[in-house]
């Protein structure tokens, strides 16, 4: 397994905030409605941007939105050989961006927004990224891998993708893809683990 640390900033004019809701606990998913804020307050509210199910891991216990993020491994051609198993993601603002930003840095993270850890028998629940602030996942986390079982000795480009389908409403999609291009090295013995090599790294695009 190929396993690696992914990270989501928030660099718009806005924080990105989703709401889940069910109205009853029979019900396995909530419904996730983007809330999107308003220049003279209040909020607009953008239904059908997917759905939130309740994860169960050794490392967290929380409601993943679904879809979210997909990892890649593409040849330099640009063909996909195999993609992750990550099943979804809870957004939050675990660590400040060091990015610029279109809209004014948050001073703190997105209040509520908890992604109703360790709560499965949540209603409603609220997760998001305040502008500036970043949602990272490290390796040990669940999901974090794609199987490289088979995959030859070569050059390729780790691809991290965010909003595929651009269900969330964003200001810039532009920015949504970002790549590493790493070197596959054969197992140095019969039954070894593979060695890995970076090579670039790319802030956008799914070439590096």
């Amino acid at each position: 397994m190929l396993v690696f640390t992914s990270s989501v900033e928030n660099i718009g004019y806005g924080p990105l905030i989703v709401e889940g809701r069910r109205a009853s606990r029979r019900v396995p998913t909530m419904r996730a409605v983007q809330l999107i804020a308003l220049e003279k307050g209040g909020f607009r509210r953008v239904v059908g941007v997917g759905r939130l199910r309740y994860n169960v891991s050794p490392s967290h216990s929380h409601w993943h939105l679904l879809p979210f993020e997909r990892y890649e491994l593409r040849t330099l051609a640009g063909a996909q050989i195999v993609r992750d198993h990550k099943s979804g993601f809870c957004l939050t603002s675990d660590h400040q961006s060091p990015l610029p930003t279109l809209g004014p840095h948050a001073k703190q993270p997105i209040k509520g927004s908890d992604c109703a850890r360790d709560r499965p028998r949540a209603l409603r629940l609220l997760e998001g990224i305040a502008v500036g602030w970043g949602d990272i996942y490290i390796p040990a986390k669940e999901g974090q891998a794609i199987d490289i079982g088979g995959v030859p000795p070569g050059d390729y480009d780790l691809v991290h993708r965010v909003n595929v389908a651009r269900i969330l409403r964003e200001a810039d999609y532009s920015n949504n893809d970002s790549s590493m291009r790493i070197q596959l090295l054969p197992p140095p013995t019969p039954g070894a683990l593979p060695g890995v090599v970076v090579l670039h790294t790319c802030e956008t695009g799914i070439q590096c």
